[in-house]
């Protein structure tokens, strides 16, 4: 394979990944980046699959060699936040998640990622501020309102978790893991004794 290339595979990948397929999204990337090892956002986007995949250590070597290459891009700090705190470096972990909001501060998955570093830290107070301020920026961004609902639940605030669900489905009614949550909207809704409305 030459460089010319390189797009289709990052273009395959990402598209493997949407369809959930994140082991041929990580194959994918690979070719790209070994027609293009120097290119941080497939690095910062391999990192993505490899989390996925719960490959902490491997996602977190993605993400340092990312913001090595490009120190501006505050999704592979945030990224390597998420890992860090999976990894149990908690303080390396605050640290790159507040640098990832130096960096972008008006950029919604940025407060998604500290969100989510709070969240493995069980801190799910400072967690759903991080996803308030996150869907606050980027309402139509679909798993951000996933992540607020699953929070929601861990505070006892069914309700707010049944609407964050919901928009999740509206958002992304095909994405992989809609079934799971509509059948947790199912759930909540018939709890709460409201209408089961799913994404509808």
């Amino acid at each position: 394979y030459t460089r010319e290339f390189f797009p289709a595979w990052v273009n395959r990948g990402v598209i493997q990944w949407q369809l959930g397929d994140s082991k041929a999204a990580l194959a994918a990337m690979q070719r790209a980046l070994e027609l293009n090892p120097s290119s941080a956002k497939v690095l910062n986007n391999r990192g993505y699959v490899r989390y996925e995949l719960k490959d902490y250590k491997g996602s977190l070597a993605d993400y340092t060699r990312a913001i090595e290459l490009e120190p501006e891009l505050a999704l592979a700090w945030a990224n390597r936040a998420k890992a860090r705190a999976q990894l149990g470096e908690v303080e390396p972990a605050l640290a790159d998640a507040r640098q990832a909001v130096r960096l972008a501060p008006r950029q919604g998955p940025v407060h998604g990622a500290m969100g989510s570093v709070y969240r493995i830290l069980g801190r799910f107070d400072e967690s759903l501020k991080c996803y308030d301020r996150a869907v606050g920026f980027n309402e139509r961004h679909a798993i951000l309102h996933r992540n607020r609902g699953e929070v929601c639940l861990e505070l006892g605030k069914p309700a707010e978790a049944l609407n964050s669900y919901r928009r999740f489905l509206q958002l992304a009614p095909t994405h992989p893991d809609a079934p799971v949550v509509k059948l947790k909207v199912e759930q909540l809704a018939r709890e709460l004794g409201e209408p089961e409305s799913g994404g509808d």
